[in-house]
């Protein structure tokens, strides 16, 4: 989901875009697809609407130590992104 502000004419308007779970599956396909050949540092930058919850055994290279109780589908998602980065050596903590 997309969301974005913006005034017309001193009216606050709000736009919300929703993606389909099958169009999320390929966003991160092609996410994985394209960073997967690349040798150094990579800067992905985004609102992945992504909550990662709280570090836990599964998480704590990635996830800081003051993370909310909840943890979204697109948190596992980024999490997942990010522990594969880390094992190729291109995510620094």
């Amino acid at each position: 989901m997309i969301s974005g502000k913006s005034y017309v004419k001193k009216r606050k308007i709000m736009i919300i875009e929703y993606t389909r779970v099958d169009v999320k599956n390929d966003f991160w396909e092609k996410l994985c697809e394209e960073t997967e050949d690349y040798d150094n540092r990579i800067y992905v930058l985004g609102d992945f609407n992504a909550r990662v919850g709280q570090r836990d055994g599964q998480s704590q290279n990635v996830v800081g130590a003051y993370g909310e109780a909840i943890k979204s589908n697109n948190g596992q998602r980024l999490i997942e992104y990010l522990e594969l980065g880390k094992e190729m050596d291109r995510v620094k903590m």
